[in-house]
């Protein structure tokens, strides 16, 4: 998906007042001009070349001192009102607390600055301190951590997954391999010895630098698209920080400029997510009995319903069969599964690394029919999305990534996020839970669920890895469903197949649990 769009050097902790300028549906508090504030909302002090102009203005009869209140009071207005343009202090209240000064008040110039700049809250810094891009940038990842949090009350995890995917697809533009990157196409598009550029010279190379470093945004959605880069909105965005519309940049502003760009089309791509959360629906029913929810779909090409894509992102699909059946005596669920890394370029580029990434997991799990949004909620939380499910019960999960109990193992767990691992056991045979690299190759799970006992043991590839006791009170109606995860640090392909319910077991095995 990426983004719409026309889809370090040390940043400064300034701020400033003024209107509002809008790009897409986003406002910017930066305007040129204006009074300028720190982070805390404290005035910017004035440097003290321009303090001092007025201090000699304002010295009626050439003492070096201000010597009586009119004195005093000319010249508070003065840079108040005139200097800064400060609007926001009232005049009455200006007026009393010189009204308020002894009668025999006297300052030098550096007294008059400290009372001065006390009495009226001014920061410690100046306004040599301000960066037009620092600001802008600060005033932006404000907007974009309420954008984030608008798409989680929104709608709830897929909002939260949403976010996240956008946040870990970004957060290269905070590392030193982003800023030393800049440093090198400035090097690249500037003459020997120069420090400065016209930003018409290198447009060209800014759009081909972004486009580049902004691949990434592939693994933003379901879909391979990424952010459009265009030069004429990257000049937009130029033009809302050229604070002196000079239309140059110098060598230390540029990392600057482009981590800004950055974050234009982080918000984008947040923005985008947005319309496409309020297209697609929370869930889609493959018939009366099943249903998709999250990141779920039916692959038709290859038969079978793949749970989560296996992109480098935060996902989250679900399986949910939706006829109950009795929680008495011995019910198996069987199904057979994939795992495998997505082939892209991660993985031609290291097919080893990439298996060792696989993760995070699948999960089985029983469900309550009578509870409420048992089969419309779909927002649990956990590495595999079941913990926290509206009805979830408990889950046997297939621990890839090692976020669940242990890596390569198979876990029992309860759907309440704060509970512990009720069990554990290492699968150590051949590649693993991974499967075969390979789309006809499946592996089989059985687990088995002793409703009557309260317990649990689960076959991996017909052969059996764990039996445990599960002391989770079960109610007499229950539902099955599969659900898988991943993050953008362990990642797979998770999909399954001939998904159903039967009273006896399978004795036969299968060769994949072996095979390298």
């Amino acid at each position: 998906m990426g983004c719409g769009g026309g889809k370090e050097e040390k940043q400064s902790d300034i701020e400033t007042d003024g209107g509002e300028q809008k790009s897409r549906d986003r406002t910017t508090k930066f305007v040129k001009g204006g009074p300028k504030r720190d982070t805390d909302g404290k005035y910017l002090r004035p440097t003290d070349a321009v303090f001092l102009e007025e201090f000699n203005i304002f010295d009626i009869n050439d003492s070096k001192t201000l010597d009586s209140k009119d004195e005093i009071r000319q010249l508070t207005f003065g840079l108040i009102t005139m200097t800064l343009k400060i609007k926001d202090i009232p005049h009455g209240d200006v007026k009393q607390i010189i009204e308020d000064l002894p009668e025999d008040a006297e300052y030098t110039f550096e007294e008059y600055k400290t009372w001065f700049f006390e009495t009226f809250g001014f920061s410690d810094k100046t306004v040599d301190d301000y960066s037009a891009i620092a600001h802008a940038s600060k005033d932006l990842n404000e907007d974009i951590q309420e954008k984030i949090v608008e798409l989680k009350e929104a709608f709830g995890k897929r909002g939260d997954v949403a976010g996240e995917q956008v946040s870990d697809v970004y957060e290269f533009i905070e590392t030193d391999q982003f800023l030393e990157a800049c440093n090198g196409v400035f090097n690249e598009a500037a003459e020997e010895g120069s420090d400065e550029l016209g930003f018409a010279d290198f447009e060209d190379a800014i759009e081909a630098f972004l486009t580049d470093i902004l691949i990434c945004t592939k693994d933003i959605g379901d879909d391979e698209g990424t952010v459009s880069v265009k030069k004429e909105d990257v000049k937009n965005i130029f033009d809302q920080v050229d604070e002196d519309e000079s239309g140059t940049i110098n060598r230390g502003e540029f990392a600057a400029l482009m981590k800004f760009c950055c974050l234009h089309f982080k918000m984008d791509s947040l923005s985008d997510f947005k319309e496409l959360l309020e297209k697609t629906p929370a869930y889609t029913d493959f018939n009366e009995t099943f249903r998709m929810g999250g990141n779920t779909f039916l692959d038709k090409d290859l038969g079978r319903f793949t749970l989560v894509r296996g992109k480098h992102q935060r996902a989250i699909g679900h399986f949910l069969c939706r006829m109950p059946f009795d929680a008495d005596g011995d019910t198996y669920v069987k199904l057979d599964y994939q795992c495998n890394p997505r082939e892209d370029a991660v993985w031609e580029e290291d097919k080893k690394a990439a298996n060792e990434k696989c993760g995070e997991g699948l999960c089985v799990y029983l469900v309550d029919p009578e509870a409420e949004g048992w089969d419309e909620q779909f927002d649990g939380e956990g590495p595999c999305g079941f913990q926290g499910k509206p009805g979830g019960i408990f889950g046997v999960f297939l621990d890839l990534g090692g976020n669940i109990g242990e890596k390569n193992a198979v876990v029992v767990k309860s759907c309440d996020p704060e509970a512990d691992v009720i069990a554990s056991e290492l699968y150590s045979k051949g590649m693993g839970l991974r499967t075969k690299q390979n789309d006809a190759k499946w592996r089989k799970l059985e687990v088995h669920f002793n409703t009557d006992d309260k317990k649990v043991s689960v076959k991996v590839g017909g052969k059996t890895v764990l039996e445990t006791e599960v002391a989770i009170e079960i109610p007499k109606k229950i539902c099955v469903g599969v659900c898988a995860g991943t993050s953008k640090t362990a990642s797979s392909r998770f999909s399954v197949n001939n998904l159903r319910f039967e009273n006896d077991p399978d004795d036969d095995e299968d060769d994949s649990s072996d095979e390298e």
